[in-house]
């Protein structure tokens, strides 16, 4: 009896005292590619460490084990939150017998700050809301803050772009988008859709991410000129077309279907030139012309200013905004240089701002764009200095300009404001980087921008 407990103990200790083989790899959670350089420590169940280092691509660990039930596996990375993991040394008694591999998998959440190639000095750097090595971020809706819809591409955006669902910084869902996919838009329903060359899709997210074919230009002819809804049942649409240097404002009752003209966008000086075009056209031309305005009784100058003027390097398109405001619709007109308010269940017109921040005579660039924060409401404008982009929030009482919020990158691309944030997608210029989707706060006042590189005549904040 006292020789077998010998032997039982011996063997006992054997089992304790061997080597586990483990081939460990780190992936990055969000895009599923492989980690190098990440630094590593096991330790038993007592805080013990067995063995550490740096995990290198192939590396096969060596760990001595000691009696340990149970590893505790600690990975720390630059620019990723730190990982902290038990594993049960049980589930693997076979592998650690027959000195076989054991292959462990495990993921490390980005942190949202990527410093490579960037100034190391800078106290302030914008968030990544997403990045990836292998694809590049050409379009988004942001549904919330932890919820974004992303169209991205690994080298051509209408040979092989995705569809991707990202979700508490988490990549939910992904599928293949189909060939000639070109953006995303979304409706006053705040439904999505995918648009490509050849069809157009609805995009269905809920519990899993898919696209259903509607009808080939559906959205643009019946979808795209809604703008807005109320509580009233109030539908607010406009007729603008691009090769027509004026358009309406409407709103319908959709209980009755009558619509009421709110609003006329006319570009005065844009329509003498667009008429005016009919004068030089030869007489074929006027003579296809005349046959057009029998045929539609449409005015002939305005077939010629269409299909010649509208297609010359002179012509530019009209621009103008309308957005719903609490009980109050509003409507930006630059060519009146007025932002008119109009009631929004009668349509009758209330008041009237005088505005000129879209003549501004510095030496920036107005973008030609006001929108507004789908939360807060509230309405920005944009100018372009040199690369760098001011965000303006405009006054509704008085037509000003609020301090400038400067990007902090130049070059930003597809900008969008959701709740105060605003979003952009960047890449360095001469990087390898691809294109991350960005975020900055609108109400942050204690941002440093000193590894910026700004001009010297930056806009007067």
């Amino acid at each position: 009896m006292k020789y077998l407990s010998i032997i039982f103990f011996f063997l006992t200790l054997s089992v304790h005292s061997q080597t586990a083989l483990v081939k460990l790899s780190v992936i990055d959670q969000q895009t599923q590619s492989t980690l190098d350089s990440v630094q590593f420590i096991f330790s038993n169940q007592d805080g013990q460490s067995l063995v550490s280092g740096m995990i290198l691509s192939d590396s096969v660990l060596e760990i001595e084990l000691n009696n340990a039930e149970k590893l505790q596996i600690s990975l720390t990375k630059e620019g990723f939150y730190a990982l902290d993991t038990l594993i049960d040394i049980s589930r693997y008694k076979q592998k650690i017998k027959r000195k076989k591999l054991i292959h462990l998998s495990l993921p490390m959440v980005f942190d949202g700050q990527y410093t490579a190639a960037f100034d190391i000095n800078a106290q302030y750097k914008p968030a990544i809301e997403f990045s990836s090595d292998r694809i590049s971020v050409t379009d988004y809706v942001v549904r919330n803050e932890q919820d974004i819809l992303l169209l991205a591409y690994p080298k051509r955006l209408e040979k092989s772009s995705e569809l991707i669902w990202f979700k508490n910084e988490v990549l939910y869902a992904k599928i293949k988008a189909p060939a000639g996919t070109y953006q995303l838009d979304v409706d006053y329903q705040n439904k999505i859709y995918l648009r490509t060359k050849y069809s157009d899709y609805l995009v269905n997210v809920n519990e899993d991410l898919t696209i259903s074919p509607i009808e080939k230009g559906y959205y643009q002819q019946y979808l795209a000129p809604i703008i807005d809804t109320n509580r009233a049942n109030q539908l607010f649409f406009d007729n603008y077309q691009y090769h027509y240097p004026a358009f309406d404002f409407f709103k319908v009752n959709l209980l009755d279907t009558q619509h009421v003209l709110l609003h006329s966008v006319v570009d005065d000086e844009m329509m003498e030139h667009y008429r005016a075009e009919y004068k030089w056209a030869d007489v074929r031309t006027k003579l296809w012309a005349w046959d057009k305005e029998s045929e539609t009784g449409i005015d002939r100058e305005i077939w010629i200013g269409a299909n010649v003027f509208a297609h010359s390097i002179y012509y530019e398109d009209t621009y103008g905004e309308l957005f719903v405001l609490d009980d109050e619709v509003v409507v930006f007109d630059f060519y009146t240089d007025y932002l008119y308010f109009y009631h929004q269940r009668t349509g009758e017109a209330i008041d009237s701002v005088l505005i000129n921040f879209h003549k501004n005579s510095r030496q920036h660039e107005w973008e030609r764009r006001v929108v507004q924060d789908p939360i807060t409401k509230k309405i920005y404008t944009f100018y372009d200095d040199g690369g760098y982009l001011d965000v303006f929030e405009i006054n509704m009482s008085t037509g000003e300009l609020k301090t400038a919020f400067t990007l902090f990158y130049r070059y930003a691309e597809n900008i969008q404001i959701y709740n105060d944030r605003i979003y952009y997608v960047y890449r360095p210029f001469e990087s390898l980087q691809k294109k991350y989707l960005y975020s900055e706060d609108l109400s942050n006042e204690n941002r440093d921008l000193s590894g910026q590189n700004r001009f010297e005549n930056s806009f007067s904040k």
